[in-house]
């Protein structure tokens, strides 16, 4: 089976938000509302992270940019996901590869290199739900930040 990539317009979106994160650690944060600065509520900031590259064993073998983008807020002193998802750039399109939901303990891959094989593998059915999620969700950010 075939990754299900984010549609046309959340790709657009997704690239707005990680447009000149070239590198491991470059980030940054859209945040319109001020909500980093008071985390006492309202439309939380969006969180960008170029957080790697992966090398895989089919195609060409150029590394793949991994990125992450999160919204955050803070329960008792810490740091809850809300959600985190990583998306994998793959030859200009963009697949969601996992997603994370602090308050609710839920962390599911979607999209993973195979340890031995370094291949590609993914869990169908989450797969295409954290890109539906995701395309509906990058529409919110843009809408929330004011892209």
């Amino acid at each position: 089976m075939t990754p299900t990539p984010l549609n046309k317009t959340a790709t657009a979106i997704f690239l707005t938000l990680t447009e000149g994160l070239n590198s491991a650690g470059d980030h940054k944060v859209f945040d319109a509302h001020a909500y980093t600065w008071n985390w006492d509520g309202g439309t939380m900031a969006t969180h960008v992270e170029h957080i790697g590259h992966i090398r895989v064993t089919s195609g060409n073998n150029d590394p793949l940019p991994i990125f992450s983008i999160a919204h955050y807020y803070k329960q008792n002193g810490d740091m809850m996901r809300d959600p985190d998802m990583t998306f994998i750039e793959i030859w200009g399109k963009v697949y969601p590869a996992s997603f994370e939901m602090s308050g609710l303990g839920k962390y599911e891959e979607s999209l993973f290199q195979d340890p031995e094989t370094k291949r590609l593998r993914m869990h169908p059915k989450q797969q295409r739900d954290h890109a539906s999620f995701a395309n509906t969700w990058m529409k919110n950010i843009k809408e929330q930040q004011n892209l």
